[in-house]
């Protein structure tokens, strides 16, 4: 792996510049941990950067959000409800709040 060119207004300022202002856009990512963020990937071993890469493209293709419930789930066979909400000895009269996503994983 070639190392990055660190110099004055190089194309690696550029790329780091924009990599910030895209980690920025993630919620709690401020600019010291967006940096960090760009500088841990530049010291990844290639391979690893094309499965990250490769991921994030497979992201919106592969996962979508549930027309019922808005839930983030695996999308596959264009399915548009999640394993939940199209379950079809789920419970209808029982409803379960939640600020996120994420917060369903720890129940």
């Amino acid at each position: 792996m070639k190392p990055l060119r660190w110099g004055k207004n190089g194309m690696a300022e550029t790329i780091i510049s924009r990599l910030m202002e895209l980690f920025q856009k993630l919620p709690g990512i401020g600019p010291r941990q967006a940096r960090r963020f760009v500088y841990a990937l530049a010291d990844e071993e290639p391979k690893t950067m094309e499965e990250f890469s490769d991921l994030i493209k497979r992201l919106k293709t592969e996962v979508s959000r549930c027309a019922e419930c808005f839930r983030i789930f695996s999308a596959s066979g264009g399915r548009e409800l999640c394993n939940i909400c199209g379950d079809a000895n789920r419970d209808g009269s029982k409803l379960l709040v939640l600020e996120k996503d994420a917060d369903l994983e720890n129940l």
